[in-house]
């Protein structure tokens, strides 16, 4: 059986130290004067004047993609970023009146945030503030922004609390302001396909208005996805051609940057941004090639925060990974974990789930059997009472046993 291997953790914390070093000299090197701390338990630095904390996980993964010159591009775009939202916290501590028309919505990746609960370090949990945000999408939250001209700042619960406001009457606020910016400009790129063309920022987040985009031409019935921030792009239900052309752009743009926003497929049902499952199979066949290893990644991040807090808390269980696969007949990309029939374990949610129970065998070893072989549906149609949902994304669960002989490999069988 696997156990911990504390070696890899401790090497990979101790490659994020290296360059939040290699970030405090960057930022001393580019004029940034005031006193510069790392907050090693949340991976983040904090400018002790300002008190401004920015996360250091988004630009570390960005790092480790590049190798050479592009890594110190990285470092110096970090930093020069960092700079700038240090200017916008000072603006953030006007009051209310002259903040409110700089309020924006965000859609946002879920791994943003939702995550965060394992990377509070303090005794008294009820002192945890998570990032004020409201559930847009199976991947997605929408947050506040505050635009500050050359950069946009997450509002956090604390500045919300400063100022008397609720993330409700905030969010009603930003979505006004978005709305006096939006007026419809979409701009066809391929036959079919079209491109917001606002180039500020808020492409994705108009999402959140639909009667947009019932003035982009040629369109009756659209469907939306928003990759990154700055890029949305259009089709119609009915042209499977210009979705598959969509596909292929969002592929090649999510596989070449770390900040995605959503792989998802939108359209509106009764006036409402609502996701949509592809009718066309090859559509569906090519969606499901980008959005199924991204959430794989997101996966594999998720569990090396999980793994690390419930090692630290003295609450650790096996972690089964998500893996992937293509099936024999149609070549459709998969999900799969494992459910422990010897031990408590965690799993994330997945298309099917494996059933593995390993015997000792004549010659010392094990001999491990995966039977049965279990539908998501299933697990939690006829076994959810005996999982613990998880906080977090993509969605965990943890599970007792499945133990052979027991009720449930009886139900099963």
């Amino acid at each position: 059986m696997d156990s911990i291997n504390t070696t890899n953790i401790a090497q990979d914390l101790a490659k994020r130290d290296a360059f939040a070093q290699k970030v405090i000299k960057t930022l001393k090197q580019i004029g940034v004067r005031e006193p510069i701390s790392y907050d090693k338990d949340t991976f983040a630095i904090v400018a002790e004047t300002s008190s401004m904390t920015l996360n250091l996980s988004n630009a570390f993964a960005k790092y480790k993609a590049t190798r050479g010159q592009a890594r110190n591009i990285v470092l110096i775009q970090f930093a020069i970023s960092f700079k700038e939202a240090s200017k916008a916290g000072q603006q953030l501590e006007a009051p209310f009146s002259k903040i409110r028309n700089h309020l924006r919505p965000l859609v946002r990746s879920k791994a943003l945030t939702d995550n965060e609960r394992y990377m509070f370090k303090g005794d008294d949990l009820s002192m945890f503030k998570p990032t004020p945000r409201q559930a847009f999408s199976r991947d997605t939250n929408i947050l506040l922004g505050y635009d500050a001209g050359n950069t946009v700042m997450t509002v956090e619960q604390p500045m919300l609390d400063r100022w008397g406001v609720s993330y409700a009457e905030a969010l009603d606020i930003a979505m006004e302001n978005l709305t006096a910016r939006s007026e419809p400009r979409f701009k066809e790129i391929k036959q079919g396909l079209f491109t917001g063309d606002w180039n500020d920022y808020y492409d994705s987040s108009r999402l959140l208005l639909p009667t947009l985009f019932f003035a982009c031409s040629n369109v009756s019935n659209p469907v939306v996805m928003i990759p990154t921030s700055e890029i949305i792009y259009v089709a119609d239900k009915g042209n499977a051609r210009a979705q598959l052309d969509m596909l292929q752009l969002v592929d090649n743009e999510t596989s070449a940057i770390t900040k995605v926003i959503s792989t998802q497929m939108y359209h509106f049902v009764d006036g409402k941004p609502t996701e949509y499952e592809p009718e066309d199979s090859s559509v569906l066949l090519k969606l499901d090639e980008i959005r199924k290893p991204l959430l794989q990644k997101y996966a594999q991040q998720q569990r090396q925060v999980v793994e690390g807090h419930l090692i630290e808390t003295g609450d650790w269980a096996y972690f089964y990974p998500l893996q992937l696969f293509r099936g024999p007949q149609t070549g459709a990309t998969g999900s799969m974990s494992i459910w422990s029939a010897d031990m408590e374990s965690i799993f994330p949610e997945a298309d099917i789930i494996v059933v593995s129970k390993a015997t000792a065998a004549d010659n010392g070893g094990y001999v491990v059997r995966n039977d049965p072989v279990l539908l998501w549906n299933d697990v939690i149609e006829k076994y959810g009472h005996l999982l613990q949902k998880m906080d977090g994304f993509p969605n965990l669960y943890r599970a007792a046993p499945f133990v052979a002989g027991s009720a449930i490999m009886a139900e099963a069988a």
